[in-house]
């Protein structure tokens, strides 16, 4: 599917790629994107869902990741972990450990409905982790990413 959308007057187009969404285009020669949960919107993302979405700009840049919706199921009563469904966003591309993931941590398991705040990658690439279990489905989230 072809998106066309005009963000603060500059016009972009991009492609939507289903199951899940990456819209890419190019402000003032800046690379930027947006990425949404799998169901992200009134479905809700689907049950035992695991995901890593990896994200990556130009060579030699880093980006600024802001997430600008944001609905998990809460974190567990007796401990206040999310342990039930959680994103985690890992950069670079070193993997110490064997299992996949990038090991540079730049943000913690987050869950709940609190937007976490923006921050900014070490690297020029980024994976963001998505986990759901099979109890509570809520909307989901969106991330924009900009090259800095």
């Amino acid at each position: 599917t072809l998106l066309k959308q005009e963000i603060q007057g500059i016009m972009f187009s991009c492609f939507i790629l289903l199951p899940f969404v990456v819209l890419s285009l190019s402000l003032n020669g800046a690379s930027a994107g947006v990425l949404e949960s799998e169901g992200y919107g009134e479905n809700g993302y689907p049950p035992d869902f695991e995901k890593i979405y990896d994200i990556e700009v130009s060579e030699g840049k880093t980006m600024e990741l802001k997430f600008t919706d944001f609905d998990l199921e809460q974190e567990c009563p007796m401990n206040n972990q999310c342990i039930y469904d959680f994103v985690m966003v890992h950069g670079g591309d070193d993997d110490y450990n064997g299992n996949g993931v990038w090991d540079d941590l730049l943000l913690p398991k987050t869950c709940n409905d609190n937007v976490p705040a923006p921050f900014t990658s070490k690297s020029n690439k980024v994976q963001v982790h998505f986990k759901t279990d099979k109890s509570v489905q809520k909307k989901g989230w969106r991330l924009v990413y900009t090259e800095i």
